[in-house]
């Protein structure tokens, strides 16, 4: 995933294969956040495994738990992971990958 454009109202995620090209518009929340790419890596490796392979399915698995943790988290502080522990493993989608094939 390459997330850009951190200076807008909306960030851009854009997950690619080989075969496949998925984007997601995600809303830009405000403050500091320290580890979030870490914790997306380790999510969406995590979610290409449990979904064999599924682009699709797991960055937007990856980016609904992220969101939800950062929800809970304050700017600047450390990231609450355990709380966000239910939205981690059952993560529910807002927003959609959409091809771009």
């Amino acid at each position: 995933p390459i997330p850009c454009v951190p200076w807008q109202s909306q960030l851009w995620t854009l997950a690619v294969t080989q075969l496949r090209r998925y984007k997601m518009t995600i809303p830009r929340l405000p403050g500091h956040f320290t580890g979030t790419g870490d914790l997306l890596s380790a999510l969406l490796l995590a979610w290409l495994h449990i979904d064999q392979g599924d682009l699709k399915s797991a960055i937007e698995k990856s980016i609904a738990s992220l969101q939800a943790v950062l929800r809970r988290t304050s700017p600047g502080a450390e990231l609450r992971l355990i709380p966000s522990k239910r939205d981690i493993e059952n993560p529910s989608i807002a927003i959609p990958a959409i091809p771009l094939d």
